[in-house]
């Protein structure tokens, strides 16, 4: 086989001259560098598509997280209510506590105290 090759080379050497040879030369170099081209395009092709989904996931991740910040804004607000409402009910139990030590102190549970203090009147 390797002798055919050898006697195509030799045939197409004599009959096109070193001109010939140095033009089928150039000819497999470029069709080879077409190759290599072609395979590098389609390795940056695949390496853009690459670059454009990680891309997308990170848009999608920021979208995620600001959502996430925006869900906990708004959770803090319910807990500052909360504890709001509670520092609210807290006073309020606070001042019928006090109220309700006065009554006691007073002995106006008492239903004997009640009608004595009435029939005396305001006391000083």
């Amino acid at each position: 086989m390797e002798n055919v090759m050898l006697k195509y080379v030799i045939d197409a050497a004599v009959a096109f001259g070193p001109g010939g040879i140095a033009i089928l030369i150039w000819y497999l170099s470029e069709r080879s560098h077409h190759k290599s081209r072609e395979q590098d395009r389609e390795h940056f092709h695949k390496i853009e598509l690459m670059i454009n989904q990680s891309m997308t996931e990170m848009r999608q991740d920021y979208l995620n997280n600001a959502s996430l910040v925006k869900r906990s804004q708004e959770l803090q607000q319910q807990v500052l209510d909360v504890f709001e409402k509670n520092l609210a009910a807290q006073a309020m139990l606070a001042e019928r506590l006090s109220r309700m030590t006065v009554c006691i102190e007073n002995n106006l549970f008492c239903p004997l105290n009640r009608i004595e203090k009435a029939a005396k009147g305001p006391q000083s």
